[in-house]
């Protein structure tokens, strides 16, 4: 009983909880996965992954055996870099899109590295109707918002899925916005296939 009394006041009491490395999220991120591997299918190589090396884009490319490069530079900046191919058979933009100020200036810097074979395929997080300002999400969007994004930058989407992912229970019981995320915010994933027009 004592290790439930520990455990409920360091969630309670520590504000500082990183929700990412948390045991507790992790169910979170392999559904996340999961769900992508059945979307994207079987990527070819060369293969271009927005960003920054990162650990869930080294498992997907684990898992399909492939290789990829990423960017350097800020993506909010003309002066982003890919570091690999001059072409790419399929570019991956995992949760980025919220993170940028200005997605739709990187959209179209992205025109430049592609061709009309090139599939992009996208992940973000749903804006649902009730939304929890993020200081690191700068454009949480809805469907239309996303759609008009992208058609306005000059792509066109191929194929949509959208999926509620759920936490672990214990992750509901940290305190009063997790319970209200559980019935009022459901956390959707949107998967995109993109492709230029």
């Amino acid at each position: 009983m004592s290790g439930l009394v520990v455990y409920l006041k360091r969630v309670f009491m520590n504000n500082t909880v990183n929700l990412k490395s948390d045991p507790i999220s992790q169910t979170l991120d392999n559904k996340r996965f999961e769900y992508l591997v059945k979307f994207m299918k079987n990527p070819i190589e060369p293969i271009l992954d927005i960003g920054s090396q990162n650990d869930f884009g080294l498992k997907v490319a684990q898992h399909y055996g492939i290789s990829i490069c990423n960017t350097d530079g800020d993506l909010d900046y003309p002066d982003w870099i890919p570091l690999g191919d001059d072409y790419y058979n399929a570019v991956w933009i995992f949760e980025v899109i919220e993170h940028l100020m200005n997605p739709a200036l990187f959209l179209k810097e992205l025109k430049d590295i592609i061709d009309l074979n090139t599939k992009i395929y996208v992940t973000y997080p749903f804006r649902s109707v009730v939304s929890y300002w993020s200081d690191t999400h700068f454009n949480e969007m809805d469907e239309k918002r996303f759609r008009t994004l992208v058609e306005s930058c000059g792509y066109e989407i191929v194929r949509h899925e959208k999926h509620r992912l759920y936490r672990k229970w214990n992750f509901y019981l940290r305190g009063i916005r997790p319970l209200i995320r559980l019935f009022f915010v459901p956390y959707c994933q949107n998967y995109y296939e993109l492709r230029l027009r």
